[in-house]
């Protein structure tokens, strides 16, 4: 619950997280029964009077019955008499903001909102905080965020609760009813306005069962837009997962039918886009998606000093026009979007985050909550054999770390769109990962968890000493300021491991042997699957052939964690893993470390992830953890600096280099010249992966290498 403190001249949310953050000035907690608010009551109101509102950092404005207030660019605001409605950012209950903010003068959102912020009860988890006041008031920007002030004593109610699960609606497993489940997911968006596109204004959308009869709770009915967006689709499952992000995100009513061409039509305006059948669809509802989303963050409003990209100029290079964009109704705005060439909006796309390859299945409709949650785009698996010539291997056993191993047959996947992928499909692809919609069910048991890391390392193979020593130096380094407990195990039999996974664990790293039995252990193998539950969240399990044990401590308990196809070479392995447990604790996500990780050898392949890649360990120091890209280009060097987060999707960052202050969308690249000196200067001076010559570094060591 929000913890209030109050003195004699405010009530103050406490902003440890940096995440809900505002003061009430001058507060009296006598006030009447003019301050109180049903609709606030289930969430432990809180009731009085000041004389102002202050913020800092993210919020939305909009009327108490969700009207639109006047565009937040236009300081200060003269608001009439009548009801307003403050709502401040979701807050997971893991204690951290979903939000991009990773400076301290980062910016506060002021919205244009066309639907109400969501009543008490309203779908997402975490913590929510809502504050009804009373005009006439003046709304004027300060350095971090709004100050807000009364011609005289105000009353005003003050809402918030924990939310530790979504709400979930149940329906019918039929393809109408997975397109009535996606009607209600858009009850998760806070806004229908520009602003949706921060994620701040994104919370998790309702979870989806099966039974004989729907079943949607007023809270969730209530908190679904009215957009007047309609969309048409074939009857069938394929068609239905891959429009879900589109419909989802534009707060679309799905309905199938005897159709063969899929169409977004806004009949009120006469608005209709029709759509190729599959397979096609599925390419233009991820290019769709791409433009609404680009085109709503460069059109929100971000207060104060943060920009989007490029500054207020994109919007008039693409070519959309200002005039009455943040005031249209959604149906409006989206077709003024789709009114501009496809060729004016490719340049500016920054590289989408994530895409799941999802088997066409009714049941596994189940999963998209956590897909839309992430904003992922949804394709149909398609792959091809691996031909084993195609990868490289060694001849000599000795140089592996085991002789008989469990290896998985590998499959080439048709990728597309993201830069990391996610197989929710039969078959052990190449280049994505393996993920389970237990993994997704799994995920909400350890965020409420706000206690220090537990991490393990378990040594069961001396002649690894290499990686064991220094992979726990690594973990002991960040756990001063993570914090974190690290434990080292050595030659765990079969019951010890066993207690290991049972025991609540943030982090397991194995590094040992696996055969085709199990993880090897002094008494014999253990296999994963013998577990009955499972309370280690993730794991790297750096062992020959261990993508089978991985996969069973994702069934019984797990998140995701790090795994091996086939047989590894004992160097290979030791660099993988010290170079993996530095990126997780760092604040990489799982996929993303190992992709970074795997470069540093040529058999990369071999690793993978299996469960939900885009879980992440540890947070970053400074938000999400950025990865440069270098080029030498004759006498100077080119630097790529990019942030690609899922959680954080739509949200911004500012290079630390380089006289640009512009803020960038997660996904898109800053770039900056370096003569040598400020280079090695620059590198210096940070802890980041860099990859050069297209081979990974720690920034430290490259500038090592590269200092004159």
């Amino acid at each position: 619950m929000v913890e209030w403190v109050a003195s004699e001249t405010e009530l103050r949310a406490p902003d440890s997280e940096g995440a809900i953050s505002f003061d009430a000035v001058e507060w009296d907690g006598s006030g009447g029964d003019e301050a109180r608010d049903r609709s606030l009551a289930s969430d432990g109101a809180v009731h009085g009077s000041a004389t102002g509102l202050r913020t800092r950092g993210a919020v939305s404005l909009a009327t108490a019955d969700g009207g639109r207030v006047r565009d937040g660019r236009s300081m200060p605001i003269d608001l009439p008499n009548g009801g307003y409605r403050l709502s401040f950012p979701t807050v997971r209950p893991d204690g951290a903001a979903r939000t991009p903010c990773e400076r301290d003068d980062a910016s506060s959102v002021i919205g244009a909102s066309s639907m109400p912020a969501p009543p008490s009860g309203a779908p997402g988890s975490g913590t929510s905080v809502y504050v009804r006041f009373t005009g006439p008031a003046r709304v004027r920007r300060t350095d971090d965020g709004l100050a807000i002030s009364f011609p005289e004593r105000s009353a005003i109610a003050i809402g918030g609760g924990d939310r530790t699960e979504p709400e979930r609606v149940v329906v019918p497993e039929t393809t109408e009813g997975v397109a009535t489940a996606l009607t209600h997911a858009s009850s998760a968006l806070r806004t229908a306005g520009p602003e949706r596109s921060h994620p701040e204004f994104r919370t998790h959308p309702p979870l989806v069962s099966f039974g004989d009869r729907t079943q949607v709770s007023k809270a969730v009915r209530r908190a679904t837009p009215a957009t007047g967006l309609r969309f048409l689709l074939p009857d069938s499952i394929e068609a239905v997962l891959v429009a879900a992000p589109l419909a989802y995100y534009l707060g679309a009513t799905v309905e199938v039918g005897d159709r063969s061409t899929p169409l977004l039509e806004a009949p009120e305006i006469g608005f209709e886009r029709e759509f190729r059948p599959m397979p096609a669809l599925q390419h233009d509802i991820a290019a769709t998606l791409q433009r609404v989303f680009l085109l709503d963050c460069l059109s929100r409003a971000i207060d104060p000093g943060e920009v989007t990209p490029a500054g207020g100029s994109a919007l008039d290079r693409i070519g959309v026009r200002r005039d009455g964009l943040n005031e249209a109704t959604p149906a409006e705005r989206l077709r003024r979007y789709c009114e501009v060439p496809s060729t004016r909006i490719r340049p500016e796309l920054p590289e989408w985050h994530l895409s799941t390859y999802v088997e066409p299945a009714v049941e596994n409709a189940s999963s998209l909550p956590y897909l839309l949650d992430d904003l992922s785009l949804v394709y149909l698996p398609s792959s091809s054999e691996l031909d084993g010539r195609g990868l490289i291997r060694r001849s000599l056993d000795d140089f592996y770390r085991a002789g008989e191993v469990a290896s998985a047959d590998r499959l080439e996947p048709e990728l597309h769109a993201g830069r990391a992928h996610g197989w929710l499909a039969p078959g052990t692809p190449i280049d994505v990962f393996k993920t389970l919609h237990r993994a997704y069910e799994h995920r909400p048991r350890y965020e409420a968890d706000e206690s220090p890391l537990d991490v393990t390392v378990v040594f069961n193979d001396p002649e690894m000493g290499g990686e064991h020593s220094r992979v726990a130096e690594i973990y002991r380094e960040r756990a001063a300021d993570l914090p974190a407990n690290v434990t080292v195990r050595e030659g765990l039999r079969k019951s010890e491991l066993r207690t290991v996974f049972e025991t609540s664990n943030d982090f397991v790293h194995f590094i040992g042997h696996c055969d085709v039995d199990g993880l090897r252990c002094p008494d014999g193998s253990f296999p994963t699957a013998s577990l009955d539950a499972c309370r280690t969240r993730t794991f790297f399990l750096n062992a020959c052939g261990s993508y089978r044990e991985g996969l069973g401590l994702v069934e019984a308990g797990s998140v995701a964690g790090a795994v091996t196809l086939t047989a590894v070479l004992n160097d290979h392995a030791a660099t993988v893993g010290t170079s993996f447990a530095r990126l997780l604790i760092y604040g990489f996500d799982i996929e993303r470390a190992i992709q970074l990780a795997r470069r540093r050898i040529i058999m990369g392949k071999d690793y993978a992830v299996v469960g939900d890649g885009t879980h992440t360990l540890a947070a970053g120091e400074h938000g999400p953890p950025p990865v440069a890209w270098l080029e030498r280009r004759d006498d100077r060097y080119h630097l790529t600096h990019e942030v690609v987060a899922t959680g954080t999707t739509g949200g911004t960052f500012r290079p630390p280099c380089g006289d640009d202050d512009r803020a960038y969308l997660h996904g898109a690249n800053a770039d900056v010249e370096f003569g040598c000196e400020a280079l090695v200067s620059f590198l210096d001076d940070r802890s980041i992966p860099v990859i050069y010559d297209g081979d990974f570094h720690w920034s430290t060591d490259l500038a090592e290498r590269l200092r004159p």
